[in-house]
């Protein structure tokens, strides 16, 4: 909040997930995975689970030995970060022309695989 009271929003809407009540960037997730060994791409996105509540899932380009259970805890551990219930493993992340993450490409791949972490 600014001296005059005023509110700037320092990051995307669309990007912010709401987690339990509090909103938590996305980008922020992204940077505690891209922070972790073998991972050299990252995106975070939110997705309705089976049962409609909106989880935050995680897609990662990781090489074959990232432990996806040591990758969660780092994420829990975060300062004012969330932690995917579900983190997918793809060879590559979908990028628009921006080369910006395709969010909603990769929660096709989640649904499919759902192994909660």
């Amino acid at each position: 909040m600014s001296a005059d009271g005023c509110f700037d929003v320092a990051d995307r809407v669309t990007e912010l997930i709401d987690n339990g009540g509090n909103k938590i960037s996305l980008h922020a997730i992204e940077g505690v995975l891209l922070t972790q060994a073998g991972i050299i791409d990252a995106a975070a996105f939110g997705a309705h689970d089976p049962e409609g509540m909106m989880k935050i899932w995680a897609a990662a380009v990781a090489q074959p030995a990232v432990d996806i259970d040591i990758v969660a805890r780092a994420c829990r551990e975060a300062p004012g970060g969330g932690a995917p219930t579900l983190i997918v493993n793809l060879d590559e992340l979908p990028r628009n022309a921006g080369g910006k993450p395709v969010r909603e490409e990769p929660v096709t791949t989640a649904l499919a695989q759902q192994q909660p972490v």
